[in-house]
């Protein structure tokens, strides 16, 4: 029997209630999915930050309030493995504990969520310093990776990590100094020359790279398998970056970017049969970078009120669906999902039109 989407979200909701931790407000953290990262719950409780809220949007019931407030109160407390530069999001030798500048975005985005729907003036203000405290650089429009300790790292080269960074810099700007527009907007003027996409329109992984270094690379990295194998894993991120994006333009809705070339083809590359069929073989799609959750909030940014996009966002809900969830425990499992943050994620549907909450599942 089918049912609206909005009563699956309070199902899941409500289970995730008895997986917070009653004394400090935290979440279970996961493994960061393929990478198989362990994970401290910093990620995961930043997620519920918004889900919870958007639980109780809907519901009108207290005890999800009561949560994402728990969930907050966890963030910017003494238990989470925090300082004023950064957050720790992982614990792996040969990785970085702040888990580039994408640890970060999440916690922030959480962060604001907080400030925004429950009036907690202390998240914005940590989500400030920690924002303020990675250094930015002008001439190339880059954001450096800072450890909690304080530790300052190279610059992120993933480019979706530089993307979510700064849509997470964007959602803050509002409520913060000048000083994060003015680097939220820089980073966007310089998009054109960070972002590479290949000729179908998909987004590549790393920072677009000066011609002779990539010359270097092309030569002693990648051979055809990895090839391959990095196109792959730029399918699974393909929505990911759009849903950035799209949160960018609820922020910045008249900027010259949303008509750019290479953006709008990075845009249209979705409703190819290519992109439908790659996706399904890649372990960044489905279960870990949700589709389902990403491209309705895509399509509803970039097509609102398009009626064919509508119908499609609701075929993409249906597909996340059936990769794993269970009714019975509120989670989405199998024995290659990272559960705890493939749940935690259905938090991007607090972006969905209201329409989608009704869609029948």
């Amino acid at each position: 029997m089918s049912r609206e989407f909005g009563d699956i979200l309070l199902e899941i909701g409500t289970a995730a209630l008895q997986r917070q931790d009653q004394c400090s407000g935290a979440m279970p953290g996961g493994h960061n999915g393929p990478y198989q990262d362990p994970e401290t719950p910093v990620r995961n409780t930043a997620h519920w930050v918004r889900a919870f809220i958007q639980c109780n949007e809907i519901s009108g019931e207290q005890r999800f309030r009561d949560a994402a407030l728990a969930a907050c109160r966890y963030l910017i407390g003494d238990e989470a493995p925090r300082t004023r530069y950064s957050f720790a999001h992982r614990d792996k030798k040969g990785k970085d504990q702040c888990n580039g500048l994408i640890g970060q975005a999440w916690t922030i985005e959480g962060l604001v969520s907080a400030h925004r729907s429950l009036g907690i003036k202390q998240a914005v203000d940590i989500a400030e310093e920690v924002f303020l405290a990675h250094p930015f650089n002008p001439a190339n429009g880059l954001w450096q990776r800072v450890e909690p300790n304080g530790t300052l790292l190279s610059e992120d080269l993933s480019f979706n990590h530089q993307l979510w960074f700064a849509a997470a810099g964007g959602l803050l700007a509002r409520h913060a100094s000048p000083e994060v527009g003015r680097r939220v907007a820089h980073f966007l003027e310089c998009v054109p020359a960070l972002m590479s996409v290949s000729r179908r329109g998909r987004i590549h992984h790393l920072i677009r790279p000066a011609p002779r270094r990539a010359r270097r690379l092309a030569a002693r990295v990648f051979s055809p398998r990895r090839r391959f194998n990095m196109m792959i894993k730029e399918v699974g991120y393909q929505t990911f970056n759009l849903y950035a994006f799209a949160m960018l333009n609820e922020e910045y809705p008249e900027h010259a970017i949303w008509a750019w070339q290479d953006f709008q083809l990075a845009l249209t590359w979705l409703d190819t049969e290519e992109f439908r069929n790659y996706i399904d073989q890649s372990i960044f799609g489905f279960p870990y970078n949700p589709p389902g959750f990403e491209v309705p909030v895509i399509f509803g940014t970039f097509y609102p009120h398009d009626e064919l996009h509508e119908k499609d966002s609701a075929a993409w809900l249906q597909r996340q669906l059936q990769h794993g969830y269970q009714p019975e425990t509120g989670l989405f499992s199998g024995d290659d999902l990272d559960v705890q943050a493939l749940t935690a994620r259905v938090y991007e549907c607090s972006r969905f039109a209201s329409s989608m909450l009704k869609v029948q599942v």
